[in-house]
């Protein structure tokens, strides 16, 4: 293939594919290419095309291969998803199913082929391999102009094409880069086919190898279904009923004037009990915020916040809050939350201000532009880190935001609920970490993925935001933020004052008295988009059952339809998104285990049937919310708000 047929089969990586290479092709003498001469030594070190047909024949036999090992990624948290699992179940038991594979057996997943070299092994694998979609990741570019000059590229693109793969070529050259690859990999294809994604390492080298180890992580974290209709019903309701209960204020996402104070954010990692004495040296001279149930332990250490964040909306944030509302007196501390979180958290604060969180249906369908704050889950760190950013601050010292713990050490402060309630010390017993992190002052800590995500979180958010962050905290290592020990912090560059602060703070964010916000509502428009999104959802249901679509041809049919509208629905569909997509992970796995077609194919009309069934639920469910809203919205008694299995 010329160089011009190459790059227009990948115009993405032509740009970066050297004119000259430093590298050599060593051939045998019958022209074949059998190396690649470094300079300092080769590649193979012997006949590529033998050590190719080994690695693939290795491979054909035990592939490294990344599998889900239960569902608690696919929301069984929430009652339509846990419905659905149990009615696959009955089925299971109905058929005389007892057992099922350990690994998915189908056609359609991922194949990540880490080191393209000279391509010898391109063929076999094209040939052979279940996958749908391959990734090839090149991080030396000249190796490509190698391989370009080496394989038949026509016939690698007609056995491609005559199998349905999708064949992508990337030159990222760093793990964080092959990684991002490999994420917009699976979210354009669809993350219900990591289960049985493929991962091939042709040779080794540190990018390569780094990249493999850290993808079991990585991939866990992509497979989490992300919101759940039921708790979307709760959001809405929150939003609604804190907008129309509340004078607040917004926090939008549009750029600030950077400030000159430090802000300091604590939260109730078990590392802030050792580096007490230096927060409280330094807490009045700075801007606080603390997170979550970092609360209690400021006010147990009689540190007072100017702010305190917070993100969730279940009841026990309500049942924590309203406890130490008991112990100590809230006044003069703003809350800064989102505007989900149940309403009687702002009942218990003098001042709030709201934000719309991101990826949620009240802030799709309620937020004004430029009001979606992204990066603020998913704990109450992110939310102080990120909210504080959009208010302006840009320099930091972190306490206690630990995202993990040392083996064998406690999770949370002394002075955390954690671990003073009989309750939660079972929490903080029964909190499994499963995850290893780098930490931030050398060794390793404990997280789980929340955690993991955390941490990965506030280093995208420093760097995106280009802040100025030390982190003290003796737990996870934070990109972009610095290591600091807090007693090497002896003064802070600039004294904060208060009452300024606080004056600033309420020009920058916009005042909402209780129930402005909705002024310029419009009547039925909900109604309208949410009755047209169900009915067109329903069709295509009927139509996958119609035509005796697998599950593969279903999820292409439906991440087609969800992907394709912009707000013909008036976004109405934000409500059971996450529902949407996370139930065909549940059909899918059990499906896809199962090796005998007959049984298979059983499995897959059962689901497509209770899958119609559980969206005849939520279209009841989303239509009684949104009559709801608008009786509330416009001023009629609106009757309760129907929930999960009541709904």
């Amino acid at each position: 293939m010329t160089a011009a047929a190459f790059a227009e089969r990948f115009p993405a990586i032509a740009p970066s594919l050297p004119a000259t290479t430093l590298s050599t092709i060593v051939r045998d003498e019958a022209g074949r290419a059998i190396d690649i001469d470094l300079g300092r030594g080769r590649l193979y070190g012997g006949d590529a095309e033998e050590k190719a047909a080994e690695q693939v024949a290795r491979f054909a036999v035990k592939p490294l291969q990344f599998f889900t090992q239960d569902l608690s990624g696919a929301n069984i948290g929430s009652e339509v998803s846990a419905r659905m699992r149990d009615h696959l179940l009955t089925v299971m038991a109905g058929h005389g199913i007892t057992t099922l594979s350990n690994k998915p057996d189908y056609e359609g997943s991922f194949l990540v082929v880490l080191g393209l070299g000279l391509g010898h092994h391109l063929r076999p694998l094209l040939e052979t391999t279940t996958a749908r979609h391959v990734l090839i990741v090149e991080p030396v570019a000249e190796f490509v102009v190698h391989a370009a000059n080496t394989q038949d590229w026509d016939a690698l693109f007609e056995i491609a094409e005559r199998r349905g793969i999708d064949l992508t070529l990337s030159t990222a050259a760093q793990p964080d880069r092959i990684i991002l690859e490999i994420r917009r990999l699976v979210y354009r294809v669809g993350e219900p086919f990591i289960d049985g994604a493929f991962v091939f390492v042709h040779y080794p080298s540190w990018a390569l190898t780094e990249t493999r180890d850290r993808l079991q992580q990585v991939i866990d974290q992509m497979f989490i279904s992300k919101g759940f209709y039921e708790d979307e019903l709760k959001m809405m309701t929150n939003a609604v009923g804190n907008l129309l209960r509340y004078d607040s204020r917004l926090v939008d996402a549009r750029p600030k004037p950077a400030r000159p104070e430090t802000a300091i954010i604590i939260g109730s990692g078990p590392s802030i009990d050792r580096s007490m004495d230096d927060l409280r040296r330094l807490a009045p001279q700075a801007a606080v915020f603390s997170a979550g149930t970092s609360l209690r332990v400021c006010l147990r250490n009689g540190i007072r916040p100017q702010f305190h964040c917070e993100l969730e909306n279940g009841d026990p944030t309500v049942e924590v809050l309203t406890a130490l509302a008991k112990e100590f007196d809230f006044s003069g501390i703003t809350l800064i939350a989102s505007v989900t979180v149940d309403p009687r958290v702002a009942a218990l604060f003098d001042e709030v201000y709201f934000f719309f969180r991101d990826s949620v249906s009240s802030t799709r369908i309620l937020a004004p532009e430029r009001h979606e704050l992204v990066g603020v889950g998913p704990t109450c760190v992110n939310t102080a880190l990120r909210v504080s950013a959009a208010l302006g601050f840009t320099d930091y010292i972190l306490f206690g935001t630990d995202c993990g713990s040392k083996l064998g050490q406690v999770k949370h402060s002394r002075d955390s609920v954690y671990a003073v309630t009989d309750k939660y010390k079972a929490f903080e017993r029964n909190l499994k970490y499963n995850q290893t992190l780098p930490g931030n002052f050398g060794g390793t800590v404990e997280c789980d993925w929340i955690l993991a995500l955390c941490a990965q979180i506030l280093g995208d958010i420093t760097r995106r935001y280009q802040l100025k962050v030390q982190n003290t905290s003796d737990g996870a290592l934070l990109a972009g933020v610095t290591p600091r020990v807090a007693s090497s912090i002896r003064q802070l560059p600039r004294v904060a004052d208060g009452e300024k602060l606080r004056a600033d703070m309420r020009r920058l964010a916009r005042l909402y008295p209780a129930a402005s916000f909705f002024e310029s509502w419009t009547p039925g428009r909900l109604l309208d988009g949410a009755t047209a999104f169900y009915d067109d959802l329903l069709a295509l249901v009927d139509a996958a059952i119609a035509e005796g679509e697998d599950l593969v041809a279903f999820w292409h049919r439906l991440s087609d339809f969800m992907d394709g509208f912009k707000d013909q629905y008036a976004l109405t569909e934000s409500i059971a998104h996450g529902s949407i997509r996370s139930m065909p992970k549940i059909g899918m796995y059990f499906s896809h285990r199962m090796t005998e077609p007959e049984k298979r194919a059983i499995m897959v009309a059962s689901f497509l049937a209770e899958y119609r069934s559980i969206v005849l639920f939520m279209r009841e469910g989303t239509l009684a919310l949104i009559g709801d809203l608008e009786a509330a919205l416009a001023g009629r008694p609106a009757r309760p708000v129907r929930m999960g299995a009541e709904a």
